[in-house]
């Protein structure tokens, strides 16, 4: 295995202007200065200075730029091993850019081979209005995709995500939560799910594990919920609760569907009712295979089907 992984290595590439050795206590290290690039990976690293230490390991300096397809990472210095195909970044502040995606972070690591990378002390991201912050989290620029760790918050001007562990997708603009975490979204919903994720270009929740939506008119809760918040449409699995205090009822089952349009519910699976009134305590409780909920206009549909007086006079 050790010689399938030497095997496999590829030899840093390194040209620049001038070189010459250095003297650096009891050994010899070669300095490079002047348009310096150093290639390993597919990937272009180039910087003012180098010194090469060995064969596989150099440091860099000054205006460094790491350059992989369509990334670019900057920063002051950077230590580079061909051994572990690591790049360490230095800087007071370091920027990645990927695409219309722009990182900043304080500590970052980058995996020539892997295409992973990793950052800590604080970071934020910046995409055409979206925004996340986070601790420390990890970078896989072949997906375009950064993942948070740490007091992450996600936010635009439709919703704003709060959780300890965040992915968002550079391309599809799609966030995945993996932690207990709360949306709160434009039309004054609040939201929350153990885990799923949020289709920001659909306006689509997947939520998995005690999912919970709290709106004006009503509250849901379920196990898994789907919900569409265009349209307010939800569909539910497991224990569900669906409680409409204008309607003063609080429905159960195991599964469901939530028509937003026309505020109307269907439940199929062990659903059941509760109809209460606060005024004299009085409650009333169905079961049934299949419920469907729906709103009438009760006066109206009385004076439709009321029979007429002078009618039956006649009879």
């Amino acid at each position: 295995a050790q010689s399938d992984e030497k095997s496999d290595r590829k030899p840093v590439d390194i040209s620049s202007r001038l070189l010459r050795p250095v003297q650096v206590g009891d050994s010899s290290v070669m300095a490079m200065v002047g348009e310096v690039m150093l290639f390993h990976n597919g990937t272009l690293i180039t910087c003012d200075s180098l010194v090469r230490y060995s064969a596989n390991r150099v440091e860099c300096f000054d205006n460094v730029v790491i350059n992989k397809d369509s990334i670019y990472v900057y920063g002051d210095r950077a230590v580079y091993s061909g051994e572990t195909n690591t790049a360490e970044i230095f800087s007071p502040l370091i920027k990645l850019i990927d695409g219309n995606a722009t990182v900043y972070t304080y500590n970052f690591k980058f995996n020539t081979k892997d295409n992973i990378g990793e950052f800590w002390g604080g970071a934020t991201m910046e995409q055409e209005g979206n925004q996340m912050e986070a601790d420390k989290g990890y970078y896989y620029a072949d997906d375009h995709e950064i993942v948070g760790v740490g007091n992450v918050e996600l936010r635009n001007d439709e919703y704003m995500l709060r959780s300890d562990s965040v992915g968002y997708n550079f391309d599809t603009e799609v966030a995945k939560f993996f932690d207990r975490s709360v949306i709160w979204n434009r039309k004054g919903e609040i939201l929350s799910a153990d885990s799923g994720e949020y289709l920001y270009q659909q306006e689509r929740y997947h939520f998995r594990g005690d999912a919970y939506i709290l709106s004006a008119d009503y509250e849901i809760w379920a196990d898994s919920l789907d919900y569409n918040m265009a349209s307010e449409d939800a569909e539910m699995w497991n224990n569900i609760q669906v409680r409409s205090d204008e309607e003063k009822t609080i429905v159960f089952g195991d599964y469901g569907r939530y028509i937003g349009a026309e505020g109307e519910a269907l439940l199929t699976d062990r659903p059941s009712l509760l109809s209460y009134q606060t005024e004299n305590a009085d409650t009333v409780y169905m079961r049934s295979d299949s419920i469907f909920i729906y709103t009438v206009d009760s006066l109206g549909y009385f004076k439709l089907n009321r029979p007429d007086s002078t009618a039956l006079a006649e009879i």
